[in-house]
């Protein structure tokens, strides 16, 4: 895990920065976690 990965994780309850969400496109690790996240939270309107 990168100093990057590490940061995505850090701010997953809100939307990537601009160089974070860069990262997370191109670094499978991120990808993977970024979608089993979106399958756990909950629905925007609960």
């Amino acid at each position: 895990m990168t100093p990057e990965c590490e940061r995505v994780l850090d701010v997953l309850d809100g939307p990537l920065p601009p160089e974070l969400a860069a990262h997370a496109a191109g670094c499978a690790d991120c990808r993977a976690l970024l979608d089993g996240f979106n399958v756990l939270a909950p629905p925007a309107s609960a």
